[in-house]
Formats: C-alpha cells, structure tokens, sequence
C-alpha cells in the first residue's frame, strides 16, 4: 500500500479538505510529525479485491499510545474512531495495535486517517487482508506478553531475593523493575485492551 501525509496547521481540515489537497508528503514505514496539537491527516491507498477475493483489508496503526484516530472511506461513507480514548470495541480486532476494517472493492481507492495525539505524533501503518492481520496480531501479542512475562518473572525473581537478603541495592532493582513492567503494561497496551 501507500502512505501519505500532511499536517493540518489550522487544526480546522474536514474530509473534503483532505479530498482536495493536492501535495501530500510519501512515507513508508515509521513516520514523525514531531509534537504539537495539529492533527495529521493521512492517505491510505487499498488495492482492489481479487476476482474471487471480498476478503476485506484491516488497517493497522501503530504504536498504542496515539489518543484519537479517525478512518474515513469515502466510497463507503463508511466513518470509524480508534485510539486510546475510544473503547477497544470501536476496533475491527480486540488488539494491542488499533486497527480498522476496510471492505475490499473491485478498484483501488484511497481512505483517510486522521490522527489527533497529545504525545509525539509518530505513526507506522500496515494494510493486510484479514487472515493475514489476525495471525499479525496474535504474533505481536504473544511477543509483547513473552517479554512482559519476563520482565514479572525478573521483578519475582528480585522480590525473592530481596526477602532473603535485604539488601540495598536489590531494593533499588526492585522499584526500577516495577516501574518497568507497569510502563510495560501501559505502553504495549495490555491497560487499553483489559
């Protein structure tokens, strides 16, 4: 698929702006607009469906902590929310990653993506078929919860040993560890999910 981008200055852009915008900056891959307020809007291409292939296409956004994302398909008239203050139901998956239903059509089209964060606007998007995605997704959350059940065991692990010993500097581990499994927790987006 392609990606393009621009960011709404104004903050004031609605889809028919976005329709109408002639330059859009191309990425692939990771992409930053660096901090600030303004949304971005952004342009998915969808290739079309097979001759025998209605399987519909999920889009998927990355990384969990962006607040607000907007779909629009204008082909459809199709308009749907994700994002960390919209519940995960909103989603095409329940996921770690927010993700976005878009049926398959015999053309190609282009659908639209505004992004509203108040962290760094940073975002990597991916478009598969459904299959595809769901088998993505559960590989991405079974790697995400080995390493946070890692770093459990470890904090466990420091907990133990601090019982037995007392000492200092494993108490400082200790705090350091837990600080990690909860940012853990909340920046992979097990809290969004549970």
């Amino acid at each position: 698929s392609h990606f393009e981008g621009w960011l709404d200055i104004s903050g004031t852009a609605d889809l028919p702006t976005a329709q109408a915008k002639a330059e859009w900056a191309h990425f692939s891959g990771w992409k930053s607009w660096g901090y600030g307020k303004e949304p971005v809007w952004l342009k998915v291409e969808i290739p079309p469906a097979g001759f025998s292939d209605a399987e519909p296409f999920i889009l998927i956004a990355r990384p969990t902590y962006l607040d607000s994302l907007t779909l629009y398909d204008p082909e459809t008239g199709r308009v749907q929310h994700s994002g960390d203050f919209n519940p995960p139901s909103n989603d095409a998956f329940s996921s770690l990653l927010f993700t976005f239903e878009v049926p398959a059509l015999a053309t190609s089209r282009h659908v639209f993506l505004k992004m509203q964060t108040t962290g760094s606007r940073v975002i990597y998007l991916s478009v598969m078929k459904r299959s595809a995605a769901w088998t993505h997704l559960r590989n991405v959350e079974w790697a995400t919860g080995c390493v946070l059940l890692l770093s459990i065991f470890l904090l466990a692990w420091s907990l133990a040993e601090w019982w037995s010993t007392r000492d200092r500097l494993t108490g400082f581990y200790i705090s350091k560890q837990l600080m990690s499994c909860l940012w853990g927790f909340m920046y992979s987006g097990f809290a969004w999910i549970t």
